[in-house]
């Protein structure tokens, strides 16, 4: 979507910050506007890609306000051993 690297959002823990960046696709991106279409049930990575291309300028947002949903999960895998 973006023609060069762009910074995406702010992970934010209890210690530190992070910035999270995407890298540009040079000549294969797309460089015209968008229209994004949102509603209550968008959640997580819809609410981060429409906000990204509005403060962008590339894009104009329609719909309902989004349900609030940005966060990170931690996956933890665990093996429980039954005898």
């Amino acid at each position: 979507m973006f023609e060069n690297k762009r910074k995406i959002l702010d992970c934010v823990t209890r210690t530190s910050t992070k910035s999270i960046s995407v890298a540009g696709r040079h000549h294969d991106a797309f460089t015209g506007r968008l229209a994004v279409l949102v509603d209550s049930e968008s959640a997580s990575a819809s609410e981060v890609f429409a906000r990204v291309v509005q403060l962008e300028r590339r894009a104009f947002v329609l719909g309902d306000r989004t349900s609030g949903m940005v966060m990170e999960a931690n996956g933890f895998q665990h093996q429980a051993f039954v005898d």
